[in-house]
């Protein structure tokens, strides 16, 4: 009994050793957010999906503006601060059903299953107005931070990689056109979040 109990125990510690290395694999340490490789799994299996039953998808790549700058004059604590407000910040304007991902550095993907283009960027407007409006501290001093986001839908994609491609192309139109904005331009702000399948 003793020994049975002791191989129980063992095997229910390897079992959550494992789940938590699962997890740490698919996460971002700093942020909590999901990591890139995590993100590419999950844009690879909406994709199959879209494939499928044509429930149309979009994404939005993002960007913290002049973060280098942060870095440089407040040191790299205040960067990291600033990374996890903004995720934070990020994760309660999405919904549940929205995947948000540290990309790289300062660089975010936010996945947006069941969800057209204009909605995707009434989403990453709403984000970037919620950032610009929102005080981001640091020991006391104000750091200025906003965002630009590239944001596109698999409609206009033929796969991940095109609908990456084109979102990066969005980004720096964003970034070229002045920052602290989204491209393509949101052309109504009339329209609601609920899931669609049109582009």
């Amino acid at each position: 009994f003793v020994l049975e109990a002791s191989r129980l125990k063992a095997r229910s510690e390897l079992v959550e050793l494992a789940q938590t290395h699962e997890q740490a694999a698919k996460t971002d340490e700093l942020t909590g957010l999901s990591n890139r490789r995590d993100m590419h799994n999950r844009l690879t299996v909406e994709f199959s999906r879209y494939q499928r039953s044509g429930h149309h998808f979009s994404i939005a790549l993002i960007d913290l503006d002049l973060f280098k700058g942060i870095n440089d004059q407040h040191g790299h604590d205040a960067g990291d601060e600033v990374l996890k407000a903004f995720s934070a910040l990020m994760q309660s304007v999405i919904r549940q059903t929205d995947v948000a991902a540290r990309w790289g550095g300062e660089e975010f993907l936010i996945l947006l299953p069941d969800t057209s283009l204009l909605q995707a960027l009434t989403l990453a407007e709403r984000l970037r107005s919620e950032v610009d409006h929102t005080p981001f501290r640091f020991q006391g001093t104000e750091l200025p931070v906003t965002i630009s986001a590239g944001v596109c839908s698999i409609a206009k994609a033929g796969s991940v990689n095109e609908l990456l491609k084109q979102a990066d192309v969005c980004l720096y139109n964003a970034k070229e056109d002045g920052r602290n904005r989204i491209a393509p331009r949101v052309r109504s702000r009339s329209a609601s979040r609920t899931p669609a399948n049109e582009s």
